[in-house]
């Protein structure tokens, strides 16, 4: 599976089993945050380039992770998941 689809396929099942609406309560409470990472049409190019972007991003990353954990154990524990997207590798020799 793509990269894409498959965070595609990851987000909207976390979506889906946020029955409380901790996701998009994160989304509204940090709105300026999220927006104006969304709006950055050079953050690809300029990301480590920016320190203060850096900084901004981790911080939304980490309000987005604990929101995805939270709904991970809360609804999600006892779903069969699939692959992972980035399935651990183990490297021989």
């Amino acid at each position: 599976m793509a990269d894409r689809e498959c965070w595609q396929v990851f987000v909207e099942r976390i979506m889906d089993l946020d029955a409380d609406g901790r996701m998009i309560g994160i989304l509204q409470q940090h709105r300026r945050l999220a927006i104006t990472i969304f709006e950055d049409r050079f953050l690809s190019r300029h990301y480590w380039q920016d320190p203060d972007a850096h900084q901004r991003d981790v911080i939304m990353l980490g309000h987005l992770l604990r929101g995805i954990i939270q709904v991970i154990i809360d609804y999600g524990a006892d779903e069969d998941w699939g692959i992972m997207c980035y399935p651990p590798v183990t490297r021989s020799g």
